[in-house]
């Protein structure tokens, strides 16, 4: 859960960055949108503020990203369970 967290704050901070860089502007539910739904949000960001040929790229690189983080997260859960830090009830 502490991964989700992290990793929602982490796009939200990026998407913000990203907007002021390019002068887009974004409402405050669209804010919250990317913090709650991010893995939808950020697409849709991308797709606004490039275009759909622009955003493809991005979306790709932005699919592969969550992949391997919540790879990461699976690895790290059960190595944990492994080790016996963690027990699933």
């Amino acid at each position: 859960m502490a991964e989700g967290i992290v990793f929602s704050f982490i796009m939200f901070a990026w998407v913000v960055d990203d907007a002021r860089g390019r002068n887009v502007q974004l409402s405050s539910l669209f804010k919250a949108c990317v913090v709650a739904f991010g893995a939808i949000a950020v697409p849709v960001y991308l797709i606004r503020s490039r275009g759909f040929r622009l955003a493809s790229k991005g979306v790709a690189v932005f699919v592969v990203q969550f992949v391997i983080c919540m790879m990461i997260a699976l690895v790290m859960l059960v190595a944990l369970q492994m080790t016996g830090m963690f027990k699933q009830p």
